[in-house]
């Protein structure tokens, strides 16, 4: 029975193929090795994604601790600002214009900036102006449609949703000041 079993070991497995140069021998155990590592490859790689995309989001999620953190230190910070009296006298007198009783209150506006009502037409012109780039023409079309006919008693234009009007071109203020020469 030995003899056979020595025999049966003896004898190597392999596989033949044969080639432009010549046949080769791939044996059994070559490419069962193979075969295991490309099976353990099959497993690992997506096991071995997850980690890193794990260590991304930690790596995420600890900046933005860090942040937080930083965030909450300034926080903080104006929390015992705003606990001290003086400091809270100093901004109701800087941000509100407060006074205390006795003192008077001087405020000093800068001409070349214009007059309020002056700023608040230039925003509201800008922001309206804005409001018709950013809007679709369908939409102006349609807002134009829904303003038009609309007079109160006094001759101007009824328009609660603050729809943007243009004013008459330089043009027409041009031929409406010769108008009103004439007269």
């Amino acid at each position: 029975m030995r003899a056979q079993l020595g025999d049966f070991a003896s004898v190597k497995r392999s596989i033949v193929y044969e080639g432009m140069s010549g046949s080769k021998h791939v044996s059994a155990r070559t490419l069962a090795i193979l075969a295991s590592a490309a099976i353990a490859l099959v497993l690992l790689v997506p096991a071995l994604n997850r980690y890193l995309d794990q260590q991304r989001a930690l790596r995420s999620a600890q900046a933005e601790l860090e942040q937080v953190l930083d965030h909450n230190v300034e926080l903080q910070e104006q929390l015992t600002l705003w606990t001290d009296d003086e400091y809270v006298k100093a901004q109701a007198r800087d941000r509100l214009g407060y006074v205390v009783p006795g003192e008077t209150l001087y405020v000093i506006t800068d001409s070349r900036e214009g007059s309020a009502a002056e700023r608040l037409e230039a925003r509201t012109s800008e922001l309206l102006r804005q409001r018709r780039a950013i809007t679709p023409w369908y939409m102006t079309m349609w807002e134009s449609l829904e303003v038009a006919g609309r007079v109160d008693e006094d001759g101007k234009i009824d328009n609660p949703d603050a729809v943007p009007i243009v004013e008459g071109t330089s043009e027409d203020s041009a031929s409406e000041g010769s108008d009103a020469a004439e007269q």
